[in-house]
């Protein structure tokens, strides 16, 4: 939930101060559609999150105990992302124009700083995965692991031309995106208990 709410609460911050680029009257109806549903969602989405967060804060309990844990390993690697994710995501929200050479294709000021909401959002998801350490309590995390690495890994299928694939960041890209969907595909296609079964396969 941390990382969803932060994710949401940038990027409203960052559609608000870029308003104007929005087709909040165009006279085409489907433009309209979509623009008004996304300030919707993203207006809403962060005080309702919100409110969940508090609450759940507030109740009373403990968490489960760890019954899978990552191995030191992965959990090094999960750091690592965490922290790529985190900087790039913080340098294309303070200054897209700058920080546009750390993203393999050509962004504006309202993209880098919208791709830079979504790195952050995810450095945080990934950061809260290896404090937590293990796989059962990140069940529900993994299954955006795939569909993130899936869909971006469709998207380069689509657009290939659009990355600049002389730069290394390019293929950096292209490396998280398949360590992203095979990680969390590997957990899902282990049997009866996957998570026993993955975190014996890193040890």
């Amino acid at each position: 939930m941390p990382a969803v709410l932060i994710f949401t609460t940038l990027t409203m911050v960052v559609t608000l101060a870029y308003l104007d680029r929005f087709h909040l009257f165009s006279p085409e109806a489907w433009a309209r559609l979509v623009t008004w549903s996304w300030l919707a969602i993203y207006l809403g989405v962060p005080v309702m999150l919100g409110f969940l967060l508090v609450g759940q804060l507030r109740e009373p309990g403990t968490d489960p105990p760890r019954i899978a844990p990552i191995p030191i390993g992965l959990r090094w690697l999960s750091a690592g992302q965490a922290c790529i994710m985190l900087v790039v995501g913080v340098a294309l929200l303070l200054n897209p124009a700058f920080a546009s050479w750390l993203w393999p294709w050509k962004l504006t000021a309202l993209t880098g700083r919208a791709v830079g909401a979504w790195l952050v959002g995810f450095g945080v998801g990934a950061a809260h995965a290896t404090v937590e350490g293990d796989f059962d309590r990140i069940r529900i995390g993994l299954v955006t692991y795939v569909s993130l690495g899936a869909l971006q890994l469709l998207a380069l299928a689509r657009y290939p031309s659009a990355l600049q694939w002389v730069r290394p960041v390019s293929w950096i890209y292209v490396g998280s995106a398949f360590w992203d969907w095979g990680r969390s595909d590997s957990y899902f296609q282990r049997g009866h208990d996957p998570a026993y079964r993955l975190c014996s396969m890193w040890t």
